[in-house]
Order: structure tokens, then C-alpha cells, then sequence
């Protein structure tokens, strides 16, 4: 399992383009992922697009296997970044939870989440950013600083069973655990040169 997460972290790195993440399987081994222009699911061997037309490059199903997901879009006359929050339901119905803003102005929702629902984040792309902090926000709704630190480069942020998180920083990948220490498990994960420019 750390061997496929890993491998996961270290995709955007060796990449020639900025992917989508988050592959999910729900309770009953249904198997989800985005191609970044749709919502594929993987059922007993047969392929079927879920949710067409959404730009989303992670995806979060909980506990009661609600499918969560994103739209970002971005508008070049005004330099500016949206993104809405989805929810596809194991009903087949698809809701907005959070309306078309825009991102990057405040935290409003992560899909880096572990499995009761808590939200793990930074804050480098605000108006006001905090490179200086990982945050997680709980299931009720209270921001707490996960750890301290240089996080200016963080990407990816993958909360494991055990209570800590793994994300990759730079050409690294860390591991944080429940009580905020991190450790880093690997360097020189990828290129040294980024292979694509932004």
C-alpha cells in the first residue's frame, strides 16, 4: 500500500502534466478516478463515466461511500481561478455542497481528508499565505495547526490510516505523524529540473 501511495506521490513529480489524483474504491470495490475532464467508474470490469464535464484532480469518497470532488476552472481575462464542490451520492445524485467562488481567496474546503472526514491543508496560494504551517480542519468545523515547519513547497497531501500524513515537499517525500513530528522518508524522489513549465 505505502509502495502505490508513494508511486502516487511521486507521478506529479515525473509527470509532463499536472495529473488528477485520489484514485478511490468504495465499499463494494467500485473503483473511481478522474481523467480531468470526467468522472470514470470501474465496476466488475466494465468502464462508465459518472460525471462528465468536471475538471477535478482529486477525489474523496467517505465512509458511507459519498463520492467528493471538485470543478476548477480558470479564467484567463481576469487571471483568475474558480472551483465549486461536488458530492455524487451512491444513489446516482449529484449535489453542489460548495457554489462556484473563488479559489485561492480563503481555505473553503480540501479533499485531502482522512476517513472520518477531517481536512488537511496549507495555506500557500491565499491572499495572505502561511507557509509556515500544515492545518487540519475536524469534522465539527475547528481549525487546528497540524505542524510547524517550511512548507512553502508542499503538494499532495495524503492522510494514511494510522493518523499521520504523507505529502511530498520540493523533491521529497515526509511523513507526519499524530503528534506533528515529521520525518522525511525519502529525497530525490524525480527530475531536479521540473520536466513541464508552469
Amino acid at each position: 500500500m505505502i509502495r502505490k501511495l508513494l508511486i502516487l506521490l511521486l507521478f506529479p513529480v515525473l509527470a509532463q502534466a499536472h495529473p488528477g489524483i485520489g484514485i478511490v474504491i468504495d465499499s463494494k470495490g467500485n473503483i473511481y478516478y478522474s481523467d480531468l475532464q470526467r468522472v470514470w467508474k470501474l465496476s466488475n470490469g466494465t468502464r462508465t463515466v459518472v460525471i462528465p464535464n468536471v475538471h477535478t484532480h482529486e477525489l474523496y469518497i467517505d465512509q458511507h461511500d459519498n463520492l467528493f470532488g471538485s470543478d476548477e476552472e480558470f479564467d484567463s481575462s481576469r487571471d483568475r481561478f474558480y472551483h465549486y464542490l461536488w458530492v455524487y451520492h451512491p444513489t446516482g445524485k449529484l449535489d453542489t455542497l460548495i457554489a462556484l467562488k473563488e479559489a485561492y481567496v480563503e481555505q473553503d474546503f480540501s479533499l485531502s481528508r482522512d476517513k472520518v472526514g477531517n481536512e488537511y491543508y496549507t495555506k500557500r496560494f491565499l491572499r495572505i499565505p502561511d507557509t509556515a504551517h500544515l492545518f487540519r480542519r475536524e469534522f465539527n468545523g475547528r481549525e487546528r495547526v497540524l505542524a510547524t515547519g517550511s512548507f512553502g513547497g508542499v503538494a499532495w497531501l495524503h492522510p494514511q490510516l494510522n493518523g499521520s500524513l504523507l505529502y511530498a515537499n520540493q523533491n521529497a517525500v515526509y511523513r507526519i505523524d499524530s503528534a506533528g513530528r515529521t520525518k522525511l522518508l525519502k529525497e530525490g524522489i524525480g527530475n531536479q529540473v521540473p520536466s513541464f513549465h508552469f
